[in-house]
């Protein structure tokens, strides 16, 4: 059985992904990682924003497609994956497939706080920031509770870790 991570954009999801799969001795795969290693492993220095920029929204969330279903033979692992990954919703029935999906709920104040401090992604405007991350995280919150198995106060590891290890057990 797999556990899935998704939730907005410094959510923590590979932060506390590789730390989950460390101690529950399980595989740590990265969507955006997977994207960028399997569709563009030509340049080494590039960044899952640079090649949203790059490709535009339609081809980044076709190859999101593709890479998603490769999860579809994965087992045992922790799965992080892109902010925008259940926007699709084939997307949502390959990852309900192949495991639970845990949200990983930060409150937004601490999500704009940092966003503010990392480079913007590339699919927010140039103007009415603010604006734009905030009615984003109210679409977006509403939709990665509605796809969720469990939803999990993520402002710190050790709340995730408890949570996972009433899920799954403890290690």
């Amino acid at each position: 059985m797999n556990i899935v991570l998704c939730g907005f954009k410094n959510a923590g999801k590979t932060t506390f992904g590789s730390k989950l799969a460390k101690k529950y001795a399980k595989t740590f795969i990265d969507t955006d990682l997977m994207i960028l290693n399997e569709c563009y492993c030509d340049d080494d220095n590039l960044e899952i924003s640079r090649l949203y920029s790059r490709v535009g929204n339609t081809e980044f969330r076709q190859l999101e497609r593709v890479i998603v279903n490769k999860l579809r033979n994965v087992d045992d692992s922790v799965i992080a994956t892109g902010g925008g990954t259940v926007l699709d919703e084939c997307n949502v029935a390959v990852l309900r497939d192949v495991g639970n999906i845990i949200y990983l709920d930060v409150p937004k104040e601490i999500l704009w706080e940092r966003f503010t401090i990392n480079p913007r992604p590339a699919y927010f405007p140039q103007s009415n920031i603010r604006q734009y991350f905030d009615d984003l995280y109210l679409q977006r919150d509403t939709l990665y509770r509605q796809v969720a198995d469990y939803t999990v106060d993520a402002t710190d590891f050790v709340s995730v870790s408890e949570f996972i290890a009433g899920v799954y057990g403890s290690k």
